[in-house]
């Protein structure tokens, strides 16, 4: 779901930019191409005007891309739907549908548990998670076990038993949020990368077709100049 605010926010802001880049390019185009034949100046107002869509295009392929190269094999929800995941390590997954404040774990052999959890916890060894219930659940990502505690003074001790850490305290949201912050940047750079290289290129191309017109204009004696327009 992160991703696809991200998505959103980029088409608000950035569509309105290309769309108003265009005009000026257009703009450009034609007060720079009066002095050439039509054909070189349709090419140049055909260029400028393609930089929205093949902009908008190259954003939505890049988070295509994103969403199948990246997401997917590190168990992100891509943000298409309703659903959140995040990955935990070993297997867990963090999950929520709707909304966060119904997240809920899944382990390795897609069990679900801790429904509704009210905090979260977790390191490289284990997850802990605080119940609406007020008991404590106790995953062991080592040895894959699952163990309910009464309060929080019997999660202290199990903890410092197995050698982990003690617990870091976080609502759902947040640990979604910290979970996927470097895939919330991929997507980022992969929807606004892409466009940036296609209107890199068009900028070329437009510079391209303008030294093209004027050293052929100079090298043929005034071609494409307008037939009423005396060359020096």
């Amino acid at each position: 779901m992160g991703a696809a605010f991200v998505f959103g926010c980029w088409l608000v802001i950035s569509l309105p930019f290309f769309a108003l880049l265009a005009w000026v390019l257009g703009a450009i185009g034609r007060r720079s191409s009066e002095h050439v034949m039509p054909t070189v100046r349709l090419r140049r107002m055909r260029t400028a005007l393609i930089a929205v869509p093949a902009a908008a295009g190259a954003g939505i392929l890049g988070f295509v891309g994103y969403a199948i190269l990246y997401a997917a094999p590190h168990d992100i929800d891509a943000g298409i739907g309703d659903a959140w995941s995040a990955p935990l390590g070993s297997g867990y997954t963090l999950r929520a549908v709707d909304s966060l404040d119904s997240a809920y774990i899944t382990t390795p052999t897609k069990q679900q548990l801790a429904s509704r959890m009210r905090r979260i916890a977790y390191d490289e060894r284990t997850i802990s998670a605080e119940l609406e219930t007020g008991a404590y659940l106790l995953l062991d990502k080592q040895a894959q076990t699952a163990e309910e505690l009464a309060d929080i003074a019997q999660l202290e001790v199990r903890l410092a038993s197995i050698g982990a850490a003690p617990a870091r305290w976080q609502t759902p949201a947040n640990t979604y949020h910290e979970l996927v912050a470097t895939a919330d940047w991929v997507c980022l750079l992969s929807i606004v990368v892409p466009p940036g290289l296609v209107l890199a290129w068009l900028l070329w191309r437009l510079r391209r077709i303008e030294r093209r017109a004027v050293e052929f204009a100079r090298g043929d004696g005034g071609w494409p100049l307008r037939p009423t327009q005396v060359s020096p």
